[in-house]
Formats: C-alpha cells, sequence, structure tokens
C-alpha cells in the first residue's frame, strides 16, 4: 500500500475514537475490469501485464478482474465461406451467416490494387494479386475478418493464449518467386510494456523455399514463423501458442485481430484458394483458463506494486460481477452457469464467500439521452430492480459519469430510490474497460475500500459492510468515512440517539470543496422521494443535527470548488432509535435487533455476526413452517441490516430464525394486523 503523507481536516463535530476505520487503509481499487476477455475494438486492447504498467504508474493498489464468463468455455470457432459473396465494388467478403454484432460476418479487403482479384467457387475464395512492374516494394492484397461492429469482439475469436488455439485452414498456394511473392497471416495480439507500449505480432510466412519450419524473433513483439509449403491443397495447422511462447509474457495474450495477405512485386503474380478455416482451442477446459490466469496474475502480483484479484462476469440479458476468494476455483462460477436462473448463481457465489454487483443499470453504450428519457428510465429500472431485488445483488455500479444513457446524477438518484424503498446495496465507482487505456479516460472511476489489509479475504469483509467509498483517484488521494452516533458509513442498523451530527473525516481536505448531504426516509414511493435534505450544502462551521425520529438513510458526497464530483460515501442506513427495541444477546450468538414489535408491514432487522460463516435466516410460524426466507449466504464478522416486507403474514407470533455454524438460533416477535 502507498503512503498517503496529507494533512487532514476533520469536520467540526468530529470526535476522535475507535470506530470501523480505525487501522485500516483506503485501498484504491480498479473494479470490473477486463484483460483477455472480449476487449477486441479498444485502440489499445491491453494485456494483463499492461494493466498492472498502468496501475503501477497512477497508483492503484488493487486490480480485480471481471473476466466474461465465455472466456472460460471456449469452443471451436468455425470460420466457413458457406453462401459468401464478393462485392465487386470493395472486394468484401460478405453474407457470412454470424448469430451477433460482435462476430464475424464479413472478410473486409483491407489492401487491394489494380492487379487484384477475388471470386468464390464453391466454399473456396480464390485470391490472386499482380503488382505494376515498377512496384519496388510490395504491394499488399489482404483480407481481415469483421463484425458488424468493426473487430471482431466474438470470445470465440478472441482466445487467450492459454487456451493453446490453433489456426486450421485449408490452402492452395499458388506462389513461385519467394524473392517477389509472399503470402502471410498477421495475428495482432495484446498490447505489453517492455521499456515502451507495443502490441504482440506473430507473423506466419508461407515460403516454398524452405523445407523446415523456423521461428525468429526480435525478443520485444515481434515473432515471424516461416512455413514451408507446395503449389497444391494443403492442411494447414498454425500453433499460436507456440509462437506466441518465444516472447517474454507471450502466454499474456488474446487474439485481437487476424490478417491474409498476398503479396508481390516487380510484376509477380501472388496467389492462393482458401476454405475451412476454424479456431481450436487444444486446452479448452474451464480449468486450464482459470489457472492459467491465475498464474499470470500471482506473477504480476509479485513483480508490481498492484494486487490482482480473479472475479467474473456474467453476461446474460444481465450483467453480473462475482467478487470472491482467490482460493475459490468453481469451474460453474466462472463458467456462468446459471443452474435454471440468475438467482441460482448469485446463491453460489454467496455460499462460496463471494458478492454480487449489478452492473451498469441503464445499459452498456456511453451515450447521454435527454433530461426526460432519463428520469423516466431511472423510475423505470428502479421499479424493475425492487421487483426482482436485484438479483440478489449486494453491490450496484453507481459511479459513471455517463452510462446507457443516464448521467451520473441518475445513476445516484436511482440509488436513493432503491435504498429509501428498502433495497440495500452499496454504490461502487468502476472503469468497465474492456482492455483499453482506462487510465486516460475522463469516465472513471474508483473503489476506495477501508481494509486491514490487500487480501481478498480482508476486501470483501470490508465490501460486504460496505467500509467504501468511490470517486477519481487522480483527484483525490486520500481518506473519507462519516460516522452518526454509533453508525459508521455503510452500517445498517439501530441508532443510539436523536439530534445527532454526523462526523466527517476527510483527508486531505480540497480547497474550496462543496460537501452534500443527502437524507431521504425509508419505505418511501418513488416519486416523490419524502427528502429531508437534497444534496444539501453543508456549512463546515455548522454541521446540522439530524432527526432520527422516523427511519430514514443518509450520505454524503465531496465535490471540488468548481462543482466536479470527488468522492461518494456509502449509505447509513437508520432502522429505527434503539429505544424499544427488542434486542437478543448471547455469548457466541448473533446480536439480533427487531423493530419495530409488533409489526404490521415492515420488520427492520440488525444482526451483528460474531463470526463469519455461512447463514440461513427465515421467519417461521410457531408450529415451524417457513414463512418467509430474509438471506441464505456467507456472511462476514461484521453488521448487517435488512428491511423486510412482512404484509403477507397473518397477526400472530412468529421466531426469527438463525441456522449456520453447526447452531440455530431463534427470537420471536409478533405481527398485528
Amino acid at each position: 500500500m502507498r503512503l498517503l503523507l496529507f494533512m487532514f481536516l476533520v469536520l467540526p463535530g468530529f470526535l476522535p475514537g475507535q470506530n470501523s476505520f480505525t487501522g485500516k487503509t483506503p485501498y484504491v481499487t480498479q473494479m470490473h475490469i477486463h484483460g483477455w476477455s472480449n476487449h477486441n475494438g479498444a485502440q489499445r486492447p491491453g494485456s494483463l501485464q499492461y494493466h498492472n504498467w498502468q496501475s503501477d504508474s497512477v497508483g492503484i493498489d488493487v486490480l480485480w478482474w471481471a473476466e466474461h464468463h465465455g472466456q472460460f468455455e471456449q469452443d471451436t470457432l468455425l470460420m466457413p465461406f458457406t453462401g459468401a459473396i464478393i462485392n465487386p465494388l470493395t472486394l468484401d467478403v460478405e453474407n457470412i451467416s454470424s448469430g451477433g454484432t460482435s462476430e464475424i460476418n464479413h472478410w473486409k479487403c483491407v489492401a487491394k490494387g489494380l492487379g487484384s482479384i477475388a471470386y468464390f467457387g464453391s466454399d473456396t475464395l480464390y485470391l490472386a494479386h499482380t503488382s505494376s512492374a515498377s512496384a519496388s516494394t510490395p504491394d499488399t492484397f489482404s483480407y481481415s475478418p469483421r463484425s458488424l461492429s468493426g473487430l471482431v469482439k466474438d470470445i470465440a475469436f478472441s482466445k487467450p493464449m492459454v487456451s493453446k488455439p490453433v489456426m486450421q485452414f485449408r490452402m492452395h498456394p499458388a506462389t513461385t518467386d519467394s524473392q517477389k511473392t509472399n503470402i502471410k497471416i498477421i495475428f495482432r495480439l495484446a498490447w505489453h510494456y517492455r521499456q515502451q507500449a507495443g502490441q504482440d505480432v506473430i507473423i506466419y510466412e508461407f515460403d516454398p523455399s524452405v523445407s523446415t519450419t523456423i521461428i525468429t524473433s526480435n525478443n520485444i513483439d515481434s515473432v515471424t514463423v516461416k512455413i514451408p509449403i507446395i503449389n497444391n491443397w494443403q492442411q494447414i495447422a498454425l500453433d499460436l501458442w507456440e509462437a506466441a511462447a518465444v516472447l517474454d509474457h507471450g502466454g499474456d495474450n488474446t487474439i485481437s485481430d487476424m490478417e491474409f495477405q498476398l503479396l508481390s512485386k516487380q510484376g509477380a503474380t501472388v496467389g492462393a484458394a482458401i476454405r475451412d478455416f476454424m479456431l481450436v482451442p487444444i486446452h479448452y477446459q474451464t480449468d486450464s483458463i482459470i489457472f492459467g490466469e491465475k498464474a499470470f496474475l500471482d506473477n504480476y502480483s509479485a513483480t508490481h506494486q498492484t494486487h490482482n484479484i480473479l472475479g467474473v462476469e456474467y453476461s446474460g440479458f444481465q450483467h453480473l460481477n462475482a467478487y470472491f476468494p482467490k482460493s475459490e476455483n468453481n469451474h460453474q462460477i466462472f463458467e456462468g452457469k446459471i443452474y435454471g436462473s440468475v438467482n441460482n448463481w448469485v446463491n453460489k457465489v454467496h455460499l462460496k464467500g463471494g458478492l454480487v454487483s449489478f452492473n451498469h443499470m441503464f445499459g452498456t453504450d456511453w451515450s447521454l439521452d435527454s433530461d426526460s428519457v432519463q428520469d423516466y428510465r431511472s423510475d423505470t429500472v428502479a421499479i424493475h430492480l425492487l421487483g426482482n431485488l436485484a438479483y440478489g445483488s449486494d453491490i450496484l455500479e453507481v459511479g459513471y459519469f455517463k452510462r446507457g444513457g443516464g448521467d451520473l446524477a441518475r445513476h445516484l438518484k436511482t440509488w436513493d430510490k432503491l435504498t429509501a424503498n428498502g433495497l440495500f446495496l452499496y454504490g461502487n465507482g468502476v472503469s468497465d474497460s474492456h482492455g483499453d487505456e482506462w487510465m486516460y479516460t475522463d469516465n472513471l472511476f474508483h473503489t476506495y475500500i477501508w481494509s486491514a489489509d490487500s487480501s481478498d479475504y480482508e476486501l470483501l469483509a470490508a465490501l460486504s459492510l460496505g467500509k467504501m467509498f468511490f470517486g477519481n483517484q487522480k483527484l483525490f488521494k486520500g481518506e473519507f468515512y462519516y460516522t452518526l452516533a454509533n453508525l459508521d458509513m455503510g452500517d445498517r442498523g439501530f441508532i443510539n440517539q436523536n439530534n445527532v451530527q454526523p462526523e466527517i473525516h476527510l483527508s486531505p481536505f480540497p480547497a474550496g470543496c462543496k460537501i452534500r448531504l443527502t437524507q431521504i426516509l425509508l419505505n418511501s414511493s418513488l416519486q416523490p422521494l419524502p427528502y429531508l435534505h437534497n444534496a444539501t450544502l453543508i456549512d463546515t462551521n455548522s454541521i446540522p443535527a439530524l432527526d432520527m425520529t422516523n427511519p430514514s438513510f443518509i450520505r454524503i458526497s465531496v465535490y471540488d470548488i468548481n462543482d466536479n464530483p470527488l468522492v461518494f460515501g456509502q449509505p447509513i442506513v437508520i432502522l429505527g432509535l434503539q429505544t424499544g427495541i427488542d434486542e437478543a444477546e448471547v455469548k457466541d450468538e448473533p446480536l439480533v435487533k427487531i423493530f419495530p414489535n409488533p409489526a404490521t408491514e415492515k420488520l427492520n432487522l440488525e444482526f451483528n455476526f460474531p463470526l463469519a460463516g455461512n447463514y440461513r435466516i427465515r421467519i417461521v410460524t410457531m408450529n415451524g413452517q417457513e414463512a418467509g426466507q430474509v438471506d441464505e449466504k456467507y456472511f462476514y464478522k461484521g453488521k448487517h441490516g435488512y428491511s423486510i416486507d412482512i404484509g403477507h403474514l397473518k397477526t400472530g407470533k412468529y421466531l426469527l430464525e438463525i441456522a449456520g455454524e453447526k447452531k440455530l438460533f431463534s427470537h420471536k416477535f409478533v405481527v398485528k394486523k
């Protein structure tokens, strides 16, 4: 962890003492970042090593990867020309069957000349190129596979090198003069940093003048493989892993692009008939790819200043990230198998000690809609997520300047709507960079996790309790948290006093910054939200005392002197005043607080677990029949709060049952209609 040597300001009302942040450090974490998976289309698709170099250069402590689940279940990619045609104007190969906008649907003619010819015979593409007689350097006639969106983003194409991909196809070359003609296939891979930034490249040259395969390298970023050929049909197999392994960190690569080239000069003619392309992963098993990536990440954690942890993004109709312990190698989670529903996949993650984030709530594009459309979508997204409880997610991606048509203000407001209606999610900030240079973009947030160290277990424990804030590390390097009486930032629980001032720790204190307070009542409607404070600008010399009479939540944000966003804290959810709360505390048992009791429509619960472990919390009748489930997952040691709907329960006595760690605890409460 990098040391921060700053003077800090504790705002009026702060009383030094022990809290959740004592002895902890805010580790700057880049979450939702892609390395090997689906990163084509970026100007500089980065290797794992390239991202670690970026992190070192800007001071990131933790890279928490979210590789797309498809990366871990590789299949053979068939690339046939069945039904394809030649565009007579562009010479593009068109009409290739494709299943989506990211998959191959045509081969673009990248370069051609007056002497370039292309035509089909059945499923075979025939190519020929004659240069001008005056051409002293080779003219190029070349093709690259493309998707509707440009470079091929399909994971079946952009295979990680650890899957040991082999490009197979049939070719009948027509070349007689290796001095004037050449046939090449160029594979462009990922970017690395070796003294300078550069993209790894594998060049295959098909040469009738050689009798054995010859591999040479510049020992930096380029490998050339000469392959012997004859002027007849032959099966070609290009082992990309074997070629990439020549390079330092060469296995830390994926395929970003491919180009088939015919080259000639001085009036020479070169030709080739090609067909039956397929990209075959020799190591397609999930475990092979998981362990391969983990090996590189562990190596980079040792050689760079950044700690690397491998997670996964489930990319179906919903996009959900799973963050879980490094020791966990559950191939079914990595593959994104959903066991009949997304909720079942989320449950699997939770039982393994992991957490799930709901990603880009408004969509994946980078545009901005009109204000009226943004407001409408904020409501519809909130209703959707309240209806399915965000599929059981723990975290919501809030930190976006713009995403899916929505600006930062709408991301924050939608988060507030969910919290006010009892769906408690912690908010994080991300880059969601698909391999590009996230450190140079303005649309960037980091998550600062208050943790004892940068180990995966401690980071997960802190995230599970909301001990984090988000902002842009390029704009704010420091510490931020706040407390409210006995509750700390991120807590969901009962407060021990009314009319209390928040105590805010901001270090260093940015000159002229603006601190804004939001407080909203719980169990409210979407429109209008019942604000007690709506981004109220706080006078640091006179912090207001807050009314805790009714359940509510507060969150605090900091903007610079020009109203640019700096940092955003987690909500403190006040489930009620401790007066009149049923509280049960027994040694080594979870501390349970229930309010109100008797209850009618809503039941607010606080659990403080002295021991971490898998627990199931449910409501049962006095006859032992289940009447509702609160949660079932791995609970980290600490305070957890819920506001649950009990409108379906009839008048009577019930038990709140906690089962876990080979023990069973129960606490009575009453429903009165």
